[in-house]
């Protein structure tokens, strides 16, 4: 298995805040992105998106189905 190809995404949600984390399998490209009203960092969540869809990589959650592709996507 190659580790730079694989990112660990995970998802938490407040009222008015979503934070996204993201590693690199490696250990390596650490980020922890916000969507709040102190904060707007959506920008950031998309290239990173673009980044892993470009390099062909993927992504490994935990419920990325069932809760992180919908909170990325609706941004909630």
């Amino acid at each position: 298995m190659d580790f730079t190809k694989a990112y660990i995404l995970d998802i938490e949600t407040y009222p008015n805040c979503l934070l996204v984390a993201v590693m690199r399998a490696d250990g390596k490209h650490r980020h922890c992105l916000e969507v709040s009203n102190r904060k707007n960092e959506f920008d950031r969540i998309i290239k990173m998106l673009d980044h892993v869809a470009a390099t062909d990589s993927y992504i490994v959650t935990f419920n990325g189905i069932g809760f992180d592709y919908y909170a990325i996507v609706t941004g909630k």
